[in-house]
């Protein structure tokens, strides 16, 4: 490893027991003290590398990370696993995702009305108060076939999650910087 020694310290769980978040701390040689990393789920340590996953809703996130010279964790790449995920959309959805067969970026999708509004169901007849506007990019987290609606993930000034109707939507592999 590089920059020395490490230790992973069990913070919490989630999702049911499935995510494990665990706090990696590095030796800081300076200082002769641990000093902490972000919390990093169900992490995998290797001589050159940490690898980690979590479950959220249908897909399974893996992130890469590189140790640096500092002791501080690089997140490297991260890829998002969606499994049979994918059987459930609709022809038309899955073919504007890059691939259903193998690892592949997070699916986002970009608001194309003026204004849709969210339900607490993919079934819900009304619609909360909350809204997202045209331009949006929000993640796709599931898909409910026999409404026609996606869940979404929006990051705003807080995340917002719900339901929308399919056709509110265009769809992209990875999201704008």
């Amino acid at each position: 490893m590089a920059g020395g020694s490490y230790i992973s310290v069990s913070a919490s769980s989630g999702y049911g027991g499935v995510n494990g978040f665990y706090a990696v701390f590095y030796l800081d040689r300076g200082q002769c003290v641990f000093a902490a990393n972000e919390l990093i789920t169900n992490p995998s340590f290797y001589v050159d590398h940490v690898e980690s996953w979590e479950r959220s809703g249908p897909i399974t996130i893996r992130k890469r990370y590189q140790y640096q010279a500092d002791g501080h964790l690089l997140q490297t790449s991260q890829l998002a696993d969606y499994g049979d995920f994918c059987q459930l959309l609709s022809a038309n959805v899955t073919a504007n995702i890059v691939s259903c067969e193998t690892l592949q970026p997070a699916v986002f999708a970009t608001i194309s009305v003026e204004k849709t509004y969210l339900y607490r169901r993919a079934d819900s007849h009304h619609p909360d108060k909350a809204y997202l506007m045209g331009g949006d990019q929000v993640l796709l987290t599931a898909f409910s076939e026999a409404s026609g609606r996606i869940k979404i993930r929006y990051q705003g000034k807080r995340i917002t999650e719900g339901w929308i109707d399919l056709s509110a939507v265009t769809f992209k592999s990875e999201i704008n910087q």
